[in-house]
């Protein structure tokens, strides 16, 4: 099992009326097949990520590491319901899985998943699931019944899925740069294509949404309008901290938004993105303006 460590960054951060990029955690050498999976942040403030592999770390208000669980197979998105339960999804074994605040974990869903990567609630309970392998969204309701949802031509290995403040569910392909709309009653419609490349994750907030970028190292803002704009890094693999726009990401993938929303939370690459070298997994923190 991989030790967790974190570091503290104690440089004072020079007034700015833009994003800001600082490097917040980072973790020893994960397991061989450790990549990147999914970033959420609970009720209260607790920051969970996890690997792609077979482990979820919860990391503390105060800097507390600790690992939640490494039973796993493919460890990708995850979310926290309105009790503080971690949802979290094994790619490998089809299966989303609940976990308590104490630990305490049982399957939630193992039937009509194919792939599951992201994952997100809406206002009602359910849950809809990403499935990179089918490409399609199944929902699971709070009885963890699973049925199909969505499907669109334009889902090449569905990933990120958030809920828009619309009430609408915007889907982010890994094979493309579409993002998709699904509405309350599952019908999709390509929005548009955001540049450079694959998709990784998104997330939404009161400022837009935020996509990353795991192969061009950047993350994009699209407002409501469906504008969209470079956010975060300069495009160079890298960790240099600072100002978004001239900081660098190294394989951004999994993000969320800080419980006072004022940040956004991003986890980073150390080593190569494919293969079975050991790697490094570095969270980031954005401030938004």
């Amino acid at each position: 099992m991989a030790r967790l460590f974190l570091i503290l960054l104690t440089a004072v951060l020079v007034e700015s009326a833009g994003p800001h990029v600082t490097t917040v955690a980072l973790n020893d050498e994960l397991p061989s097949r450790g990549r990147l999976g999914g970033v959420s942040v609970d009720s209260e403030g607790f920051v969970y990520v996890s690997d792609f592999g077979a482990t979820l770390w919860r990391i503390s208000p105060e800097g507390g590491v600790e690992v939640v669980d490494s039973s796993l197979r493919g460890t990708s998105g995850n979310t926290v319901d309105s009790a503080g339960n971690l949802y979290q999804a094994s790619f490998r074994d089809n299966r989303i899985v609940r976990i308590d605040r104490e630990g305490n974990l049982e399957n939630y869903a193992t039937e009509g998943l194919d792939g599951p990567v992201g994952i997100a609630f809406d206002g009602s309970g359910n849950l809809y699931v990403c499935n990179c392998s089918g490409n399609y969204i199944a929902k699971v309701d709070s009885h963890g019944r699973t049925t199909r949802f969505a499907q669109s031509p334009d889902f090449d290995c569905p990933n990120g899925i958030t809920l828009d403040p619309s009430g609408y569910f915007v889907v982010a392909s890994f094979n493309n740069g579409y993002l998709v709309r699904v509405s309350p009653d599952g019908e999709a419609t390509t929005w548009l294509e955001v540049p450079e490349g694959r998709n990784a994750h998104l997330v939404a907030t009161e400022h837009g949404l935020y996509v990353t970028k795991i192969e061009s190292n950047r993350i994009y803002r699209v407002d409501r309008a469906g504008t969209i704009e470079a956010f975060a890094g300069t495009g160079e693999l890298g960790f240099d901290d600072g100002p978004a726009l001239e900081s660098t990401l190294s394989r951004p993938n999994g993000i969320a938004v800080s419980l006072d929303g004022r940040a956004l939370y991003v986890n980073n690459l150390e080593g190569p993105w494919r293969g079975s070298e050991p790697t490094m997994i570095v969270l980031r923190r954005i401030e938004l303006p």
